[in-house]
């Protein structure tokens, strides 16, 4: 808590629908079981949050970090769909509070 409590609150901006494709070898994705729809999010307040959150112990089994709001698990080749819609993009959110685990 000390590491953040004077970080303030964090806006983001979404970006168009994309996919963890089931079919992507990446151990971060949805596996062989799921497409991952997602929104894309940029922020660079975001990103300096992560990199602060990065010097606590902690474990991450994901390789590369992506900035991104999970939309639906949805069956193998399901997400495609999606790709490219831009109902969200443009839009800012602000966040004060998030949960560590």
């Amino acid at each position: 808590q000390s590491l953040v409590r004077d970080f303030g609150p964090v806006t983001v901006t979404l970006g168009e629908v994309s996919i963890f494709a089931a079919h992507d070898a990446d151990p971060q994705r949805g596996g062989a079981e799921f497409d991952v729809v997602k929104v894309e999010v940029q922020g660079e307040r975001l990103v300096k949050l992560h990199e602060l959150l990065e010097t606590l112990e902690h474990t991450s089994t994901f390789p590369t970090y992506v900035p991104h709001i999970t939309c639906a698990y949805v069956k193998p080749g399901g997400g495609q769909k999606y790709v490219g819609k831009r109902d969200v993009d443009g839009l800012e959110c602000h966040f004060t509070s998030f949960v560590f685990g």
